[in-house]
């Protein structure tokens, strides 16, 4: 069936981060089989709107100058009925997410949503109510959202009976963000490694945005231990983020400016060659729906070793495409330790990680995604009383 599918989003391209990848790779697939638009706010300084990408005037969200939220009762969303969607597929729950079920309400079509991120997770990021008030609250918000959608969606496995801890009542549909990746010929491997590696070293590697919820300092700690084991690990971080100069600050007060490499964001092809340079990825974040950049170094056949939380244990297979520690730094460093010290380990975690991590390639994921429409598309036509065919 072909369908016109709207995605809703505060966050989209040129910005960097995984609601953005995991957009992306959907549509890779999605848009030579039916018509995708996306509706986003827009950035600083400003990028025009195509036929395919509308974005709508934003403001700075006050807490986290990353972010930025559109203006919900644009006059512009008026027009998006004259497109006639089929579906929209919501990937927020801010402003352009409520935008998006006005205009479902408008159209009387069906709404599919991602719940990309824990948001009680991130509620450091507003300092001037009580911690306990907006845990409670993100949680009844999301509540609230996914309630007023036909379906939602989550990456992994065990973000589905957290939302049905919330009362989610709606159909929670498990699949994984999926991954277009770049091939190593593809990529210039040998310029990044020239630019960022450092020689007779263990090159690890971190990409993410440098935050607390990313679990950046626990990073650092590892860090600091292998050194003080002189491990010659040297660490390079990919990305930006409210905690970066701090983090600098650290690294110097260490002694470990000759360790630590911070990249700041990077396209995509360079982050992909990152992946096939690198030795090892550490991910030590605990607040992941998925972990996308886990995902994608798994892909490259670069092992992840993590720690055993949320929605990355659904991806690294510990022994297999990894290792997964519990949430103590012992047991981390632990980890790395074992896997520097037995060659034989890490070849076969690098060979079985590229194998393993074929099962997020967007295609597959994508052709799950299609069938959520389809399955929303029916059930809200038929309970009108008739099926509606393209």
């Amino acid at each position: 069936m072909f369908m016109k599918i709207g995605f809703f989003t505060d966050t989209f391209a040129p910005q960097i981060n995984g609601v953005v990848t995991s957009i992306q790779s959907a549509m890779d697939y999605l848009k030579d089989r039916h018509s995708v638009y996306v509706f986003c706010s827009n950035v600083q300084p400003a990028v025009p709107s195509t036929d395919q990408v509308w974005r709508f005037p934003s403001v700075v969200y006050p807490f986290q100058k990353e972010y930025r939220l559109a203006w919900p009762f644009h006059p512009q969303f008026k027009k998006i009925q004259s497109l006639k969607l089929d579906i929209i597929h919501i990937h927020t729950p801010f402003t352009m997410g409520y935008g998006g079920l006005r205009v479902a309400a408008w159209l009387g079509v069906p709404v599919v949503h991602t719940y990309h991120t824990c948001f009680e997770k991130y509620i450091h990021y507003v300092p001037i109510l009580p911690k306990r008030y907006l845990y409670t609250y993100a949680k009844k918000e999301s509540k609230r959202f996914c309630n007023r959608c036909d379906a939602v969606i989550v990456p992994t496995q065990p973000m589905k009976p957290l939302l049905e801890s919330y009362g989610v009542h709606k159909p929670i549909h498990v699949i994984p963000s999926g991954i277009n990746m770049l091939t190593e010929s593809s990529v210039d491997v040998a310029g990044f490694t020239a630019q960022y590696c450092k020689p007779n070293h263990v090159n690890a590697l971190f990409v993410g945005r440098v935050s607390i919820e990313k679990n950046i300092y626990f990073l650092i700690d590892a860090l600091i231990r292998l050194r003080n084991d002189a491990f010659p690990v040297h660490l390079i971080i990919v990305g930006d983020g409210p905690e970066r100069k701090n983090v600098e600050k650290i690294i110097q007060k260490q002694g470990l400016a000759d360790y630590v490499t911070l990249t700041g964001y990077l396209p995509k092809p360079d982050v992909f060659a990152a992946y096939y340079a690198a030795d090892i990825m550490l991910f030590p974040s605990k607040t992941e729906t998925q972990g996308l950049t886990a995902v994608e170094s798994i892909m490259c056949g670069t092992p992840v070793i993590g720690l055993d939380e949320m929605g990355i244990k659904d991806v690294v297979v510990s022994g297999v495409s990894g290792i997964l520690t519990p949430d103590n730094i012992d047991a981390y460093v632990d980890a790395i330790r074992q896997w520097l010290t037995v060659p034989d380990f890490q070849k076969r975690l690098a060979q079985q990680a590229s194998q393993d991590g074929m099962r997020f390639l967007h295609t597959h994921t994508g052709q799950v995604l299609e069938g959520v429409y389809n399955e929303c598309m029916e059930k809200r036509y038929l309970g009108r009383g008739f099926n509606k065919t393209g």
